[in-house]
């Protein structure tokens, strides 16, 4: 320091710092937040935002909408085991189950037990001898929904359901098996299922299910309360041809992407 020049006082270094602390950005937040003049125009290549600040949405991925896929696997079995027949093909979610879907996100509904129906979907004959031609797949043969299922087509129980909530993607699968009884051919599949709702109500908008009302043991167990909505997933498919005796194995994994 000059001999001539006086030593700064404690508050004007406070206020020199602060100037200084200021120019590096670090000052109050409200200064900080301040934006600062453009001197010159963004660059061209700048991505646009929305106005909320978001990119905006990619052409695949879920932001491309919420698909339900429904894949489908048959093999037609000779007696001694032999494959006569292998197909694999994708189904649509039907308009009931969209409705499904909807009471139960909304806890509208309680679902119960699976089914897999196969039938021709036409005039000639399906795999099953039977008034509708139709042969079920069913989880039980006496709860709901097998006991009406059973009573219109030919049943036939153990179908599985499989769930993974572990890895991508999440699936749900059911599986079962059959044996035709007589020639005819698959033409038509669906998958179907059941729900039930609090006491009194039914129709395609009930009134909500008090919780604890029904539970979907409950609902597996009896048909009282039950709506059915009819196909949860379904599609026409070229026909597959089965003789009497034919062992017919059906998977099908439910997913989403």
């Amino acid at each position: 320091m000059h001999p001539n020049q006086t030593a700064p006082s404690r508050s004007s270094l406070i206020a020199a710092l602060t100037v200084f602390a200021l120019a590096l950005g670090f000052g109050h937040s409200a200064l900080a937040q301040a934006p600062a003049a453009r001197t010159s125009p963004p660059p061209a290549a700048a991505p646009s935002v929305s106005k909320a600040g978001a990119e905006p949405p990619s052409s695949g991925g879920v932001k491309a909408g919420l698909v339900m896929h429904g894949h489908w696997v048959i093999d037609v079995k000779n007696p001694d085991g032999k494959l006569v027949t292998h197909r694999e093909f994708e189904n649509s979610i039907q308009q009931a189950g969209q409705a499904e879907m909807i009471a139960l996100l909304a806890g509208d509904a309680v679902t119960s037990d699976y089914a897999i129906g196969l039938n021709s979907g036409s005039s000639a004959a399906g795999p099953c001898a039977n008034a509708e031609s139709t042969c079920y797949l069913v989880q039980n043969a006496t709860g709901n929904m097998g006991d009406g299922l059973c009573n219109q087509g030919t049943c036939f129980p153990g179908l599985t359901e499989t769930v993974n909530l572990k890895t991508l993607p999440y699936t749900f699968v059911l599986g079962g098996s059959m044996t035709a009884n007589q020639a005819g051919v698959i033409g038509n599949v669906y998958t179907e299922s059941s729900t039930c709702f609090a006491v009194g109500t039914s129709g395609v908008n009930p009134a909500p299910v008090q919780q604890g009302s029904v539970t979907p043991a409950a609902c597996s167990s009896t048909r009282t309360n039950q709506n059915v909505y009819g196909s949860l997933t379904g599609t026409s498919i070229t026909p597959i041809s089965v003789v009497a005796g034919q062992y017919v194995q059906v998977t099908v994994t439910i997913s989403f992407s």
